[in-house]
């Protein structure tokens, strides 16, 4: 049962990894109250928690437009939460807690916020830097984005950069296309690109994307072009 405070209710709370640092913090999952949105949080310790200190994050999950289970080489049990400004990855112990933990954060996450998004929720999400050349060039499409699939799409999220807010400024924070306008795609090394037609909002011509790991930009392809 969930415990009720004036911070809101606690639905779920225990001890989780933060896949950066893989140091355990203490999670804390509240529910949605009048005066704030439902958020994760976290401690340095149970015992800071325990004694009232304020927590060392607060995420609101209104902030995120995806919440998924992440697919890393080195760790099994990922969740991954994007915002436009980074990913926050948590790790939990074996699969069980996975599951526990990543469904109680995605029932919030979706009475959170009614957006038609989730009619399609995403099922891949990769970061790649969009390459200046092709469209990246004459439509100013350029530097990192999370690339996100869901059935229906293919969407580039930009990822806002607190080092170049002016240059941020002329590149599109979103570019959306249906995946029956992608003409063609593949990859080359360490790099992704798929051609688009004219009945897109770009106009027709190619998109490079350069990913960190040849495994990578191959998994891209094969995925999308299913």
């Amino acid at each position: 049962m969930a415990a009720v405070s004036e911070a809101g209710a606690i639905v779920r709370q225990g001890h989780l990894r933060k896949l950066k640092t893989m140091k355990k913090k203490f999670f804390v999952l509240r529910a949605e109250t009048s005066d704030c949105s439902a958020r994760l949080e976290y401690y340095e310790s149970e015992k800071k928690f325990r004694s009232g200190s304020a927590p060392r994050r607060v995420l609101s999950l209104k902030s995120c437009y995806n919440i998924t289970r992440r697919l890393d080489l080195k760790q099994k049990h990922v969740i991954a939460l994007f915002t436009r400004e980074e990913q926050l990855c948590i790790v939990a112990e074996n699969e069980q807690d996975l599951h526990a933990w990543l469904a109680a954060i995605l029932k919030l996450f979706r009475n959170d916020d009614a957006s038609a998004e989730l009619l399609h929720p995403i099922q891949h999400v990769w970061q790649v830097n969009v390459q200046k050349k092709g469209l990246g060039a004459s439509k100013s499409i350029q530097g990192l984005y999370n690339l996100c699939l869901t059935d229906k799409t293919l969407t580039l999220v930009k990822i806002k950069s607190h080092n170049n807010i002016i240059s941020d400024l002329v590149i599109p924070e979103r570019v959306e296309y249906s995946l029956k306008n992608i003409r063609r795609c593949g990859d080359s090394e360490c790099f992704f690109y798929m051609e688009v037609g004219r009945q897109t909002s770009t106009g027709a011509g190619e998109l490079w994307m350069h990913s960190d790991d040849s495994n990578i930009a191959q998994s891209m392809h094969s995925t999308i072009y299913q």
